[in-house]
């Protein structure tokens, strides 16, 4: 299948479809236009398709302003072709590109408490991307644990969720220590 595209001048282009299929024979050339027809009827056991893809297409041609047109004989394929006045197309104005403002400074030190391994190793590679080490462990009681010690700048404990994971982090005065990061999904 090919497609040419022609400019005639002044916003008007000529189209054309050009494909090398079984052809249709004159007698048949309006019909194959009307819903549920084909060039022939064992076209659809043999090549597929419903019989709507020309019907649409001639509809959606006529919308724009066009005709769609067919010339094709037997076992030389077709050419489906229609003219269109289009008007020209202005380029938009182009936004400014502005950086995203990072998430954190790079070189938090985080622990990651994942029990899925997949899910661990992607969440560690973006961390070390963004400039950040992370420590992963795999359930959140070690996870706990080592957040206690005060070693961490933020965590995601993605099993515990987040209100269970802000309660264990409370020290024994009720107040946090440190920053929590909410479970990532």
């Amino acid at each position: 299948m090919t497609l040419r595209v022609e400019g005639e001048g002044e916003g008007r282009y000529h189209f054309r479809v050009i494909d090398t299929g079984v052809g249709v024979p004159e007698a048949r050339q309006q019909q194959i236009f009307e819903p549920y027809m084909q060039a022939e009827d064992s076209t659809t056991r043999r090549f597929g398709g419903t019989g709507l893809g020309l019907t649409i297409a001639r509809d959606l041609v006529r919308l724009m302003g066009g005709e769609l047109r067919v010339q094709s004989a037997p076992g030389s394929g077709s050419v489906f072709h229609f003219t269109l006045d289009l008007p020209a197309a202005t380029a938009p104005a182009e936004a400014p590109m502005t950086a995203p403002a990072p998430l954190a400074a790079p070189g938090l030190r985080v622990l990651v408490a994942e029990d899925e391994e997949i899910s661990a190793l992607l969440i560690e590679h973006y961390l070390t991307k963004l400039g950040h080490s992370a420590e992963r462990v795999a359930d959140g009681g070690a996870a706990v644990a080592m957040w206690r010690r005060g070693e961490f700048d933020a965590d995601d404990q993605g099993g515990r969720g987040g209100p269970r994971a802000a309660r264990a982090h409370r020290g024994p005065d009720g107040q946090r220590h440190g920053r929590l990061r909410a479970a990532l999904p």
